[in-house]
């Protein structure tokens, strides 16, 4: 009995020297104890849950950030080779802005255009209020064209057209890519609306009393010069 505890004590003094000479390895699994020269974690800032990034999204990057492949498409080829037999099916784009007062916040205009766009085989979307119509229209060049006539020449149904403008116009292009015409509707509350509508009747008659007084000024200068 006594040999056996003696020999127990022996292993335990022998197991500890051994343990103190040996340097163990450290588990890459283990997180670092952390100091001053740590760098600070990488946490992407959310203010109100609302992700920060450093950078905007490039969309024609083509490596995924995962592990994922993503097959890119091809790019579509862009004929150039028109003639004067098919030159109607040359395909083309253009934005426009038409600035006045519209009938019913835009309502009527708005049904007006869509049915010269269906005629037309016009595809896009317009968005049309009570001060100011704008859109994007895609199609054919030969519909493009008669709808800009359509447009610069369009009087009726309520609409007092002040001035427009066609602007990002691109020709030959390869295809369209809208399906149909799109209608943005007013998803604007009635006390939305109000509100707006008030802001935009007090700019039109501070912009009123700034002529007037200018028309006063010109002719009390003309008087005193007189």
């Amino acid at each position: 009995m006594h040999l056996s505890r003696q020999l127990l004590i022996n292993l335990k003094k022998i197991r500890a020297r051994v343990e103190t000479t040996l340097q163990r390895k450290g588990n890459p699994q283990f997180r670092p104890v952390k100091n001053l020269l740590t760098d600070p974690p990488n946490i992407l800032h959310c203010p109100k849950g609302i992700p920060q990034f450093g950078g905007l999204w490039d969309v024609n990057k083509s490596k995924a950030r995962a592990f994922r492949k993503v097959n890119m498409a091809a790019p579509k080829r862009v004929r150039r080779d028109y003639t004067m037999k098919d030159w109607h099916e040359m395909l083309g784009r253009f934005r426009f802005q038409i600035d006045g007062s519209f009938e019913g916040d835009g309502e009527v205009y708005a049904k007006a255009f869509r049915q010269v766009c269906a005629d037309l085989w016009l595809v896009g979307w317009v968005k049309a209020r009570g001060g100011f119509v704008t859109g994007h229209l895609q199609g054919d060049v030969y519909a493009l064209s008669h709808m800009k006539k359509w447009i610069s020449d369009r009087c009726g149904d309520g609409a007092a057209i002040e001035n427009y403008r066609f602007f990002d116009e691109n020709f030959a292009i390869a295809a369209v890519e809208y399906t149909n015409l799109k209608i943005v509707r007013d998803l604007r509350k009635p006390a939305k609306k109000k509100e707006h509508a008030l802001v935009r009747l007090q700019s039109e008659m501070n912009e009123e009393a700034q002529l007037e007084s200018e028309a006063r000024r010109n002719e009390e200068q003309q008087y005193l010069d007189d």
